[in-house]
């Protein structure tokens, strides 16, 4: 009986795990991705095996140069082989094992490279078949024709590294702030933005609802699948609203979707939202201090994290764009009543009184005006807002914000929560919400708390950063209004 005990304090002890890849450990041949040898010469005269794609292939009178790249970095890793061996065979594109010895390079652009011993080809490619080709910029609308195999292009395989390391960094910000990370549903019978703009979910056959019940139990399908209409989320927030009505402070990071008729180059019809709400927010200023903390968070660690990608990215987009990403970081964040805005906005081409949404073209102005800072912008009119904004004192406004920013506008949108009972049911009693949303009331009926919270457009904040001329090529598969690809 204490036979395996004994065994297993032994492997402990000599740091062994039980692994069917344990047999192989021993084995002189590193497996290495090429992240970890570009970047680092410790490797050097080390014997490694790399799995990746062929970016390239330049055959001289006795050597042949292929470049390897399996999507870890930026760099590829170049292979230098004899005429004759297996590497000649290789086109662009296709799959391949490489196994040799790492080297110094003499090359000033690349720290090593690999002696080819050898080279096993998995998958072949028809170099004039397949759609990219070597040293040639190919436009972004044409490259989305085939998101299949947008992650073999420089740029697409750089936005969707970034967009994983600024992903984990808004976590992880959340997390040391204390936040709980919520699961908010993608089906809902709410409209939280009540614009009425969102997709209705039903069975895909009639049969289905002709199984059910109908919902009085008589004979007869039911009209809906849920008892009620349900649609895809325009938002989280009402459902994270519940939950910080125990839990404090809470946060979810999820699709949503909008069915918007817009073919602009700033919408998507799915798209990803962080929202954020807390507790014993005593002012707008609160959520303020908190969204700007959270932004410059990171977009610096990013910057930081990414400088490879960025630095390509932002070469493509334009030569300037580090700049502004930099000088926003640099600059304090301005502040502005919506009252100042539309003040400011009277030397637009297309000026705004008060009362009037601000469009894009307004917002962007306003962050060129303040020279290239983060703008936000307060206290709109009650009309502009959804019903769950607090209504500042008099009547006349909300404690709102948006927060603008160059190139993509708008960024965020926050706000104090109304907690006062009467006044949520008389702005739910105008919206003509005040039946389906009873649940919500309740919320403030049963121990509600000064709160306040928002919501940041999760591709737009990539957009940003990465300089992206289109919100489309910000995510790996977008959906925009007749487009649904893959």
């Amino acid at each position: 009986m204490t036979f395996f005990p004994k065994i297993l304090k032994k492997c402990f002890q000599s740091q062994l795990r039980f692994s069917p890849l344990a047999r192989f450990s021993s084995q002189a041949e590193a497996r290495l991705r090429v992240k970890d040898v570009v970047h680092d010469e410790s490797h050097v005269g080390q014997r490694v095996s790399l799995l990746g794609w062929v970016k390239s292939v330049r055959k001289q009178k006795e050597l042949v140069f292929v470049d390897v790249n399996d999507g870890s970095c930026l760099k590829n890793l170049q292979i230098v082989s004899g005429v004759g061996a297996a590497a000649e065979s290789c086109t662009l594109g296709s799959s391949v094992r490489v196994s040799g010895t790492l080297r110094k390079s003499s090359h000033p652009q690349q720290k090593v490279e690999l002696f080819l011993e050898k080279c096993e080809i998995f998958g072949n490619c028809d170099s004039f078949e397949y759609p990219f080709k070597t040293k040639t910029r190919h436009s972004d609308d044409y490259v989305r024709q085939f998101l299949h195999l947008r992650a073999r292009t420089n740029t697409g395989a750089c936005v969707l590294r970034v967009r994983n390391a600024v992903s984990m960094l808004v976590h992880q910000y959340f997390q040391e702030k204390d936040f709980l990370f919520v699961h908010t549903p993608l089906l809902t019978t709410n409209d939280c933005e009540g614009a009425g703009e969102t997709f209705t979910v039903a069975p895909s056959s009639q049969a289905t609802l002709e199984q059910l019940k109908s919902d009085d139990g008589t004979r007869g399908a039911p009209k809906h699948y849920f008892k009620q209409p349900a649609h895809l989320t325009v938002s989280g927030q009402l459902h994270l609203e519940c939950v910080v009505s125990g839990m404090s402070r809470a946060y979810n990071f999820g699709p949503v979707f909008r069915a918007e008729k817009s073919i602009s180059r700033h919408h998507l019809a799915e798209f990803y939202m962080v929202e954020a709400e807390l507790i014993d927010t005593n002012s707008l200023d609160d959520v303020i201090r908190l969204v700007d903390d959270l932004v410059r968070s990171v977009i610096s660690a990013a910057m930081d994290r990414c400088s490879e990608d960025l630095a390509f990215l932002h070469k493509q987009a334009s030569p300037s764009h580090d700049g502004v990403v930099r000088g926003l970081l640099q600059r304090p964040s301005v502040r502005l009543s919506y009252q100042e805005a539309c003040d400011v906005l009277q030397k637009h081409p297309h000026p705004v009184k008060y009362g009037d949404d601000l469009k894009k073209d307004h917002e962007k102005f306003l962050v060129q005006h303040c020279g290239g800072a983060a703008v936000f912008v307060t206290d709109f009119p009650v009309h502009l807002k959804p019903f769950y904004m607090r209504t500042n004192e008099g009547g006349r406004t909300a404690a709102a914000v948006d927060l603008l920013f160059p190139l993509v506008g708008e960024l965020v949108g926050g706000s104090l929560r109304e907690e006062r009972l009467q006044v949520l049911q008389e702005r739910l009693t105008a919206a003509g919400l005040v039946d389906s949303l009873q649940w919500y009331l309740q919320l403030r009926k049963f121990g509600t708390l000064p709160h306040g919270g928002f919501g940041l457009g999760f591709d737009r904040l990539i957009q940003f950063v990465t300089g992206m001329a289109t919100i489309r090529d910000t995510i790996p598969f977008p959906r925009y209004v007749y487009s649904c690809s893959l």
